[in-house]
This record gives structure tokens, C-alpha cells and sequence, in this order.
């Protein structure tokens, strides 16, 4: 029953309870925690999610007759493909890739979460009458146009944040510097030297600094603050201490530096933080200012990991009428046509690179707003 209340709150429970920061989030605000320990609120969610995953029995559901698309099988994807399938629509998935799961299947590593819950996910949708189109691509062969002349009423468009941000420090674009979101889509495929300097301290780093120790590389992470005003989980930042990361706190990266065309190290200027918080963007991390004092960091790779932003550009050639004028979605995100049909962009899409949880908070909300707007 525990489950069954959990599933119908957010389908996704198994996998938030497993890869979310719940120290900033459920524990975190938890009262017991300024006495004393904190209730341990993942556990206990993460037993009874991933007990009532294979427990569900799938109800018999009364079909509305109404057809949604889904592009993009992520978190966004996948919560709103169940919620809409339990609802009585036929719901079609189009994911770009081989594999279902976004995010979870190609960019958290497999010792923070099992790709089999993906596989279970993937079993229980099938189970509710989602169908799976793997290996398309919408805005290439097939538009959104397309899915709307063939009898979808309603697209959702949840494809994530997979462009990756670049430093623009000269050197990015030779052969020994990576992106982070790129190298945990196949961390097998890359053959990195034994020494690697990864630049950024977001959970994304940390996932490809992690990842990195456990392909035997020696792994250095540049970050221009210090540990204590950094982005990522200090949970995180814990476990690869403990895994043998080092950190090289202070230093902004300038440079990829290369001798005979080989190359050896990252240039980077030590920085000092001010007392004053840094107020941008709401940000609590402390501004940085550069000393002038200039080293080299060693290393015959570099993995650039400070962010994704999402990929805007077909939609935007398609709707320009749905972004404003700094080329982000407009609020609220959900959009009539002039035929009547609706498009609704949610999750990371969305919002840009955000928590978990936020992302799932707004897929929800934008189911909402997207079912009202139906009726």
C-alpha cells in the first residue's frame, strides 16, 4: 500500500531515492535532524519503491482514445509516459538512442545506480501498453508535424540537457580534451592516459572524476573555488576522496598546454574567494578573483565537465514562437497550436540542467497543466 502511494505520487520513486541529494532534500530538512540524526527517508522510500516495482499489477484501463507522443525516454519521459498510460492514453516513447533511460542509462554511472531498474521500468511500461520506438530521431526524417498529421493529439518533449557546456580555453578542441557528459555515455570507448584532469566540481565531474579512478587513471579535479562553496553533494565529494581523487582547489583553467604536440598539463591561475557571497543567480558560493599567480596542472588528458544546456535548435527552426528572446522556452512551457494540438516541454528540457527532483516536480506540473488543457 506504502508503494502503491509512492508510484501514484511519482513513478520514478525507485530511482529518487537511489541517486538523489537527499541531504540537501528530504533528510535534510528532516527536524530530527538538528538534535540528532535525520530519518533516513531514502532508505526507507527506496526498500518499499523498488519492493512495489515488481509487485504492481498493471490495472485494466479504459482508453480514452486519445494518442500522446513522448519524445525522449528520461525521467521526464518515462513519469509522464506511466502517468499518461494510467490514464487511459496510447502513449508512444521516441528515444533517439538504442537504449531507454536518458540520463540514468547513459550519464549516472552504474555504481550509483543499476541499469537494471531501467530494464524493470522498461518491462512495467511495456506491461501498460507504451510503445517503445528506439532509434529515432525527431526533427530528422520525422518532425513534430508529422506526429500531429498521424493522429497525436499531444507531444511531450523531455529530451534532457545533452549539450555539453565549453570553457572556450584555447587548446578544447585537440585530441586529449574531452566533455564530461560525453565520456559517461561510453566511458569504454575512450582510452584515456594514466594521468587526467578533470575541470568542474558539479555532481556530473564527480560522476567522471569517480568513474575515471575505477578505469585506473590518476585523476586530478580543478575547480576555481574550494571544496566547501562547491556545487557538487559533499557526499560525492566524500566518496571520491575516499576513492583517491585529488583536488586541486583554487585554480581557474586557462590553457591546455602542449609540448611537440603532446599534451602534458592543464595552465591554470590560482584565485582567492572574497568574503562576500556571490548573489548571482541566487548562488550562496562565493565569487573568485584571479591572483595572478599562474601553475601547471599535469596530465596527458583533460574532461571538461561544468554543465549541459539543452539542444534548442530544431524546435526553435520549427516554433519560434514558443521561445523568447534570450532562446529559452517561455513560460509556462505548454503550448496550444493553431490546430489545436498541444506541445509541452518539460524536465531538464525545460528548466536547463536542475536536481532530480526539480525536474520531476516540473513534469508533473506540467502534466497537469497539459491534461486541463485537454479536457
Amino acid at each position: 500500500e506504502a508503494g502503491e502511494i509512492l508510484f501514484a505520487n511519482n513513478p520514478m520513486s525507485a530511482v529518487c531515492s537511489t541517486v538523489c541529494n537527499h541531504e540537501n532534500q528530504c533528510e535534510g530538512h528532516c527536524v530530527l535532524g538538528r538534535k540528532s540524526s535525520p530519518i533516513h527517508f531514502s532508505s526507507i522510500e527506496n526498500f518499499i519503491s523498488d519492493s512495489y516495482l515488481d509487485r504492481m499489477e498493471v490495472p485494466k484501463i479504459e482508453k480514452n482514445g486519445k494518442k500522446v507522443a513522448v519524445i525522449g525516454s528520461g525521467p521526464a519521459g518515462i513519469t509522464v509516459a506511466i502517468k499518461l498510460a494510467l490514464a487511459g492514453y496510447k502513449v508512444t516513447i521516441f528515444e533517439e538512442r538504442s537504449k531507454i533511460g536518458g540520463m540514468l542509462q547513459y550519464g549516472i554511472p552504474e555504481f550509483r545506480l543499476s541499469k537494471s531498474v531501467i530494464d524493470r521500468y522498461k518491462k512495467k511500461m511495456e506491461e501498460l501498453g507504451i510503445r517503445i520506438r528506439p532509434n529515432t530521431v525527431i526533427g530528422s526524417a520525422i518532425v513534430i508535424d508529422n506526429l500531429f498529421r498521424d493522429g497525436y493529439s499531444s507531444v511531450f518533449v523531455g529530451t534532457g540537457v545533452w549539450r555539453p557546456k565549453a570553457i572556450g580555453i584555447k587548446g578544447e578542441s585537440l585530441g586529449n580534451v574531452y566533455f564530461g557528459i560525453d565520456y559517461l555515455r561510453r566511458p569504454e570507448a575512450h582510452q584515456l592516459g594514466e594521468k587526467v584532469a578533470v575541470i568542474g566540481m558539479g555532481n556530473v565531474a564527480m560522476d567522471v572524476a569517480r568513474t575515471l579512478v575505477r578505469n585506473h587513471n590518476l585523476v586530478k579535479v580543478v575547480y576555481r573555488r574550494d571544496l566547501a562553496n562547491a556545487p557538487a553533494s559533499p557526499k560525492e565529494i566524500e566518496e571520491a576522496i575516499k576513492e583517491g581523487v585529488v583536488f586541486e582547489e583554487l585554480k581557474a583553467p586557462i590553457e591546455a598546454v602542449f609540448e611537440k604536440g603532446v599534451l602534458t598539463g592543464l595552465l591554470v591561475e590560482k584565485t582567492r574567494l572574497e568574503e562576500n557571497s556571490n548573489l548571482e543567480n541566487n548562488s550562496k558560493r562565493k565569487n573568485f578573483v584571479l591572483t595572478g599567480e599562474k601553475e601547471v596542472v599535469t596530465g596527458s588528458f583533460i574532461v571538461e565537465a561544468i554543465g549541459q544546456d539543452a539542444d534548442y535548435h530544431v524546435l526553435k527552426a520549427a516554433y519560434p514562437a514558443f521561445f523568447d528572446e534570450r532562446g529559452y522556452v517561455k513560460n509556462p512551457g505548454v503550448f496550444q497550436t493553431d490546430l489545436g494540438n498541444i506541445i509541452a516541454f518539460t524536465g531538464d528540457y525545460y528548466l536547463g540542467a536542475s536536481t532530480f527532483a526539480k525536474a520531476l516536480a516540473n513534469t508533473l506540473d506540467t502534466l497537469h497543466r497539459m491534461e486541463e488543457m485537454i479536457k
